[in-house]
């Protein structure tokens, strides 16, 4: 565990906290992160009677320093790369809150500390997926969640979010048996709607229509034109011709 020594620093408009570790590195952190730095990288912050914390003194509705301290406003990200924890730079705080509540609630806080959580615009097809990595130093984890996804459906995020963290629990087994068995533990324990499968695509560029029932099949990619004559409808008992929908096309 790592021990710095704390003092309240302020720059004349942000409060926040210059850290001063054993190895001579000095590290400023906005106040908002340090509760989030603290609970993932197991920091223990002490007060020491040669370091004065700042004097601050209201005036009106604001609180001004008595000094000339100045707060860099560290965030997380450049804090866990300073720390040597590249991969976690680009985290969102907000996911990496959610899945330290969750991990505690739901898997009684066995899941690793320093998982990288993270947004990403470039997945189309799913929700979200988690990544394992081995690395000299250990095994590394990386969740994403789609932006697009979720933006078609705002109310699956914490619903993502567990099913990864299931596969962070579960890494060797895919959506195997143990998978399911959690899945559906949490479902019944805390009346999540978790499933192996997404509602639908992150992002809808193509829309076929069948002749015959209606069915809509939505697609990322198009069926090849050589190929849409021989492309069959899947609901039992159907199998009439798809043609793509013009009106729902979407290849902006």
């Amino acid at each position: 565990m790592l021990v710095g020594k704390k003092r309240l620093i302020y720059d004349g408009e942000h409060v926040g906290y210059r850290i001063l570790f054993p190895d001579g590195k000095t590290f400023d952190m906005a106040i908002e992160d340090s509760d989030l730095m603290v609970e993932d990288f197991r920091l223990e912050f002490i007060e020491d009677p040669n370091i004065s914390d700042l004097e601050l003194v209201a005036r009106g509705n604001r609180l001004e320093p008595i000094d000339n301290s100045k707060v860099l406003e560290m965030t997380y990200g450049v804090y866990a790369k300073a720390r040597g924890f590249e991969y976690m730079e680009n985290t969102d705080l907000e996911l990496k809150r959610l899945y330290n509540h969750y991990n505690e609630l739901c898997f009684d806080n066995k899941l690793p500390k320093l998982v990288a959580i993270e947004w990403s615009s470039r997945m189309t097809a799913g929700a979200g997926y988690c990544r394992r990595e081995r690395h000299r130093t250990g095994t590394r984890f990386l969740i994403k969640l789609s932006t697009h996804y979720h933006k078609r459906y705002p109310n699956e995020v914490i619903d993502t979010l567990v099913h990864e963290m299931i596969h962070v629990l579960h890494p060797e087994d895919g959506h195997g048996s143990k998978f399911k068995h959690t899945m559906n533990d949490l479902n019944n324990r805390f009346g999540f709607t978790l499933s192996v499968r997404a509602t639908g695509l992150a992002k809808v560029n193509y829309v076929y229509v069948c002749e015959d029932c209606f069915q809509e099949y939505e697609r990322v990619r198009p069926i090849k034109e050589l190929e849409l004559p021989y492309v069959r409808c899947g609901v039992r008992g159907c199998k009439g011709s798809l043609y793509l929908d013009e009106d729902y096309t979407d290849i902006g």
